[in-house]
């Protein structure tokens, strides 16, 4: 399909709150300024729309969210409410059984992040990194300990579930979190040294963890990697090649899932973050990381397990952040925009979970969907609940615009579970506002602006035609080939 793009003058938005009475609309776009938080647009690098149409439907859509145990047993009617049924949950595994139990009966999928130390080990206040240990060996068997009872107690036919009729929610296991920094091993100078020796010791970690989790009765889908940097930074790409470089053969087979954490640092999802060796792109990273793992044998699903944007202190963000970070908050509503875009951008690259972060406002990171004192909500959990009553259960099958003057196009089905399910346009300018003409059916038809106000367009010559920008927009009931 074509659309067509129309000149229009500039539109700044004033910035408004959902913490007012009424709801404001987000039908009125505003004007993205990419040289204010060093970003630019262009072309992306994107797998052919054909091979992801292709791809089979998920079981559970792509909409994730990333929070602890004791936060997911407090705020799970909250989560439910804006039908949420993916989380990544991490922390003490004590803290989290409730919340498991909890998800096994509302039937949500976790992904649970294991870290490298026991809840005996935890509890004399021991450090869980490497330095805490005398020796990789020793190091290596306290995670062994680790995962061998985190499986007994959580994993399928866990002791969690003797006699609650609950399988276990668990979909995934993944091992550490962003092994390439400071959880692992401390930084230090000089930054080569230090990511060496990462590098090498995740080389051993994955193939010993794998073995056991695969060897286990209540084995696990392992999710391998869950890198930091792989937005703004590229540092997973470092990482993963590195640990490729000083594996023996055959590591492709030690974990189903490959993950990263493409943080954008303030820029938009499908923009190219400026950086001194040039610009970079998660659709780029993405690209180039599909393109080494397959030349590893390692084609493998991909999720975006810790992902997210911040707002700034002066608009309720929790923590009052460093000046060289403030040219990467975002207001509330810009915020919510780019949550729900990086959802939709995730399903046109072919990404199956995305966990935002975070919940709350926490270790100093304002990417907040509610506050933790009163649960209310921000702009994006109003975005999330809208994005998935429009599209519960979606899937991707053609793109009108994939880029073309900055404007993003998408035809869904809303609902593939469904045996007559309406499709979905979901559009945006990265930059916007610009007017575009998209074809439908009918003399006239619904659109949803980002939180879900409606409004009634009439349908000219099989057109229906829109301002779109950084806000998105749905266009509903879209004839159906």
């Amino acid at each position: 399909m074509k659309f067509r793009l129309f000149a229009t003058g500039l539109i700044l938005l004033t910035t408004r709150s959902l913490f007012a009475e009424e709801v404001p609309d987000y039908f009125t776009q505003p004007t993205e300024v990419p040289d204010q938080r060093e970003w630019e647009t262009g072309a992306q690098p994107l797998p052919p729309i054909a091979d992801i149409v292709a791809k089979p439907a998920q079981p559970f859509p792509v909409y994730g969210i990333y929070l602890w145990g004791d936060e997911y047993q407090k705020a799970h009617a909250e989560i439910e409410k804006m039908g949420v049924r993916s989380i990544r949950l991490s922390g003490p595994t004590s803290e989290a059984e409730e919340a498991l139990l909890i998800a096994a009966e509302k039937g949500v999928e976790v992904m649970f992040t294991v870290s490298n130390a026991t809840e005996r080990e935890r509890k004399k206040g021991v450090r869980w990194n490497r330095p805490a240990y005398e020796s990789d060996e020793a190091y290596l068997e306290a995670m062994s300990e680790s995962f061998n009872g985190f499986l007994d107690e959580y994993g399928p036919n866990g002791a969690l579930y003797a006699g609650t009729g609950f399988e276990s929610p668990i979909r995934a296991i993944e091992i550490l979190n962003e092994p390439n920094y400071q959880y692992m091993i401390p930084d230090r100078m000089p930054r080569e040294e230090v990511e060496a020796e990462r590098e090498a010791l995740y080389a051993k970690v994955l193939p010993m963890m794998s073995e056991i989790i695969y060897s286990h009765p209540n084995t696990l889908p392992i999710v391998g990697f869950s890198c930091g940097g792989g937005g703004a930074t590229r540092a997973d790409f470092r990482f993963v090649e590195g640990v490729y470089e000083k594996s023996e053969a055959g590591l492709h087979e030690t974990y189903d899932i490959f993950s990263t954490h493409p943080y954008m640092k303030g820029a938009p999802p499908e923009a190219y973050k400026i950086k001194s060796w040039g610009p970079v792109a998660m659709s780029k990273n993405l690209a180039e990381m599909r393109a080494f793992l397959s030349e590893q044998g390692a084609e493998k699903p991909v999720w975006f397990t810790e992902v997210g944007w911040e707002i700034g202190h002066e608009y309720g963000g929790r923590y009052d952040v460093p000046d060289k970070r403030k040219p990467e908050m975002l207001t509330p509503e810009l915020h919510g925009a780019f949550v729900v875009r990086m959802y939709l951008w995730a399903m046109r690259l072919g990404v199956e979970r995305v966990f935002i972060m975070h919940l709350h406002d926490t270790d100093n990171y304002n990417g907040g969907l509610m506050t933790r004192s009163s649960l209310k909500w921000r702009p994006a959990a109003f975005a999330i609940q809208n994005l998935i009553q429009r599209m519960p259960n979606p899937k991707l099958i053609a793109a009108l615009s994939d880029g073309e003057g900055d404007s993003y196009i998408y035809e869904f089905i809303s609902d593939y579970t469904q045996d007559s399910p309406n499709h979905v346009v979901v559009a945006w300018n990265v930059l916007g506002p610009t007017e575009v003409e998209i074809p439908v059916s009918g003399t006239e038809i619904k659109i949803y602006d980002m939180v879900g106000n409606e409004k009634v367009l009439p349908v000219l010559e099989g057109k229906v035609k829109v301002t779109i920008g950084p806000y998105p927009l749905y266009i509903d009931s879209v004839s159906a080939p």
